[in-house]
């Protein structure tokens, strides 16, 4: 009887075994998987680049403004200002200022070449800010003085946001 056994132990472990070799198979398979993701992942490929691209050898400049006028008639209202610039920008490349201070919120469009300008209450009527944008090594590229006024005082007082916002 125990040399029965030990025939049938042999012969479950011989090569001739369907299932130990779909098993080997399977192992040798997951061995060789698991060294080519890991010669893959040292290999030095390039980060991927984002997909817009900021050329550093332009100067940044503002070539839009919304709302363009000076007077708006929508005083006590917390409307966006909107600024666009001639490249994509990142925050830390500027410096929003306005006076007086007021607390805003500057974020970017997804096209990263429009700050869009929130103030966290509302502008007041009958107040003229003066927003400032510094761009890198605090050079000056926006100083626009908007006024707020109530909008029974202001006829066009309509306010439309390009693109939305």
């Amino acid at each position: 009887m125990e040399n029965m056994l030990s025939r049938r132990n042999i012969s479950a472990m011989s090569s001739n075994n369907p299932k130990k070799r779909l098993l080997v198979a399977f192992f040798v398979i997951s061995i060789l998987s698991i060294v080519y993701i890991a010669y893959i992942a040292n290999t030095n490929t390039p980060p991927r680049q984002p997909s817009y691209t900021i050329n550093t050898n332009l100067q940044i400049s503002v070539v839009n403004v919304f709302p363009s006028s000076d007077t708006i008639g929508l005083g006590d209202s917390n409307i966006a200002i909107l600024v666009t610039f001639n490249q994509p920008v990142y925050l830390h490349q500027i410096n929003t200022t306005i006076k007086p201070n007021i607390q805003i919120s500057t974020i970017l469009k997804n096209d990263q070449k429009t700050l869009v300008i929130k103030p966290s209450s509302n502008w007041k009527s009958g107040t003229e800010y003066l927003i400032t944008i510094t761009g890198p090594s605090n050079k000056p590229l926006l100083e626009k003085k908007i006024k707020f006024v109530h909008p029974s005082e202001f006829k066009d007082a309509l306010y439309e946001p390009p693109g939305g916002i």
